[in-house]
C-alpha cells in the first residue's frame, strides 16, 4: 500500500466512523431507480413547505412538483392511527390515473376532472408518484 493509499484508508476509515452511510440508503437509491417506465418524465420539487401545526397535534406538509407538462401539488396530513392522508391535485386539470409507488406495493388511484386526489392510509415510507398522461410523469422519491 502506498503512502497516498493508506493516508486516504485513514480518511474513509475517520468519515465511516463521524458520518456512516445510513442503512437504509442502498435500498432507497434502488427505490428511485427501478422506475417502471424508462422514457417517464421526472418531475423536480419546486415547493416544500416545512410541517405546520394544525389543531391538536396535527401536522400537515404541502409539497409542489413540476414537469414540462404537469404540476402536482400534494398535502401530506398525519392520521390519528398513525397512517397519513394525501390530498393532491394535478394541473392543468383533468382525469388521470395516479399511482402511488412504494417499496411495499403500487397502489392506483385516479384525479378527478377537477385534477383532485387522494391516497388515505398510507405508511410513512419512501414514496413516489406517477401521473399518466399522454406520457409518464414520475416525482421523485420522498419520505413520508
Amino acid at each position: 500500500m502506498t503512502t497516498d493509499e493508506a493516508m486516504l484508508a485513514q480518511v474513509r476509515q475517520m468519515w465511516d466512523e463521524l458520518d456512516p452511510v445510513p442503512d437504509e440508503l442502498a435500498d432507497h437509491a434502488c427505490f428511485g431507480l427501478a422506475l417502471a417506465t424508462v422514457e417517464a418524465e421526472v418531475a423536480r420539487v419546486l415547493r416544500h413547505a416545512h410541517p405546520v401545526g394544525a389543531r391538536g397535534d396535527e401536522r400537515s406538509r404541502v409539497i409542489t412538483f413540476d414537469s414540462t407538462t404537469l404540476t402536482v401539488m400534494i398535502s401530506i396530513a398525519d392520521n390519528a392511527d398513525g397512517t397519513l392522508r394525501l390530498d393532491g391535485w394535478i394541473t392543468p386539470a383533468a382525469s388521470h390515473t395516479v399511482e402511488l409507488r412504494a417499496a411495499t406495493g403500487v397502489r392506483t388511484g385516479s384525479s378527478d376532472r377537477n385534477g383532485r386526489f387522494a391516497f388515505d392510509n398510507v405508511a410513512a415510507q419512501l414514496t413516489q408518484l406517477a401521473v399518466r398522461t399522454n406520457g409518464t410523469v414520475i416525482t421523485p422519491a420522498i419520505a413520508l
